[in-house]
């Protein structure tokens, strides 16, 4: 029945539209300037308001900051243990600080915790300088990375995030970048779920209102200026769900706080992570010609989460498209077919589906054998 079953899926199906199903927050009615909720691992979004404006994001900056710190970390430009002399430029930009002192030296790893624990604009200078021997040289790099990130509502003029003509992020640019943050930094979270940093004998606590007092709620960062307001960028995990809440432009404190709370708690209320497609599970078997086997095994390639409504699985479909005609030689990992994934009739993606195992050429009666029956098969086919 698997056999006969697979050989049905054979058909090609030319796929007239990819776009993704929004599953949509209903019913939240917040004050932020601009709003976004989004999946990290897919890029799903959740719920959006004005996302796509810039504006100017404030210390929210200093996520780029980090980001092209710990890219340097992994290309060993720099190393934690590099120790820094604090420049007066780093000394005198005042604000939130780390409290550095004019010659202080101080190791990369203590400048990381004072750029992400007390959102020091004294450690987001001394970090740039470090990384690139000047502020004006990082500056470009963070121009550089958001493009090749496709920030393309943002812009910067600094790396602490003070106000500056032109000195722009959206809240879609935001989730962009704190979810390949996330992504491909995961030590990260160490750094923004501190909860306190003490240097030159002054103990701070850490910045994030939510850390500690909403679930799952490991970062990230948050920002206030005269032209900003209240801003925060949010990472919380729930099961296999993480999301990135961005609020912008609030006019207090406790606004902020309580619709980054409000949104994620709605989010991990209504919405379940689904797995659609498991990496490695055999899910059937594709005929191959001229083969030493007639069948070969085939598994998905990867995982596929989406995000679905609470209760919604039934709603989820996935169908098996194999390719016609597969012939020996057969590698391992060789891509057979894939799979289509709905939820409630909208396509969502596909995953390449892959062979299990080596299938080699059979010997010559065997092909011979094939064919005569090949042959034969096709003549009832045009008889019929």
């Amino acid at each position: 029945m698997r056999k006969l079953f697979c050989g049905m899926m054979t058909a090609v199906i030319i796929l007239l539209s990819m776009t993704q199903y929004e599953v949509q927050a209903q019913g939240i009615d917040l004050l932020a300037d601009a709003t976004l909720l989004m999946v990290a691992e897919t890029g799903q979004i959740l719920y959006e308001n004005n996302s796509q404006v810039p504006m100017a994001p404030a210390s929210i900056t200093k996520v780029m900051t980090l980001y092209l710190v710990m890219e340097a970390l992994e290309q060993e430009v720099i190393h934690l243990d590099d120790i820094v002399t604090v420049s007066q430029r780093a000394w005198e930009i005042g604000e939130s600080s780390m409290f550095l002192n004019h010659g202080d030296q101080v190791t990369v790893d203590l400048l990381i915790q004072g750029l992400t624990v007390v959102s020091g604009n004294d450690a987001a200078i001394a970090l740039a300088e470090h990384v690139s021997g000047n502020v004006e040289d990082f500056v470009k790099k963070m121009n550089d990375k958001a493009q090749e990130l496709g920030m393309t509502q943002s812009h910067f003029q600094n790396p602490h995030g003070l106000d500056a003509a032109n000195h722009r992020m959206s809240a879609e640019d935001i989730a962009i970048l704190c979810s390949d943050l996330y992504t491909h930094y995961p030590e990260v979270i160490s750094y923004y779920t501190q909860e306190s940093l003490t240097y030159g004998g002054i103990q701070q606590e850490n910045r994030n209102p939510l850390l500690g007092n909403v679930p799952g709620v490991d970062g990230i960062k948050t920002g206030f200026t005269d032209e900003a307001g209240y801003s925060i960028a949010v990472s919380a995990k729930k099961d296999d769900l993480r999301l990135i809440a961005v609020i912008l432009g609030c006019e207090t404190e406790e606004v902020r706080r309580v619709e980054a709370a409000t949104l994620l708690e709605y989010a991990f209320t209504n919405f379940q992570a689904h797995t659609a497609a498991t990496a490695g599970e055999v899910l059937g078997q594709i005929p191959v010609r001229r083969g030493k086997e007639d069948w070969v095994d085939f598994a998905a390639q990867q995982n596929y989460p989406i995000i679905i409504e609470t209760g919604s699985e039934a709603e989820v479909t996935v169908i098996l498209v194999a390719q016609a005609d597969l012939t020996a030689p057969i590698t391992e990992g060789q891509e057979v077919g894939h799979l289509e994934v709905s939820y409630r009739n909208q396509i969502q993606g596909q995953v390449p589906l892959i062979a299990t195992k080596e299938i080699v050429k059979g010997n010559i009666f065997k092909i011979i054998w094939q064919s005569i029956t090949e042959f034969f098969n096709n003549i009832v086919r045009i008889s019929k």
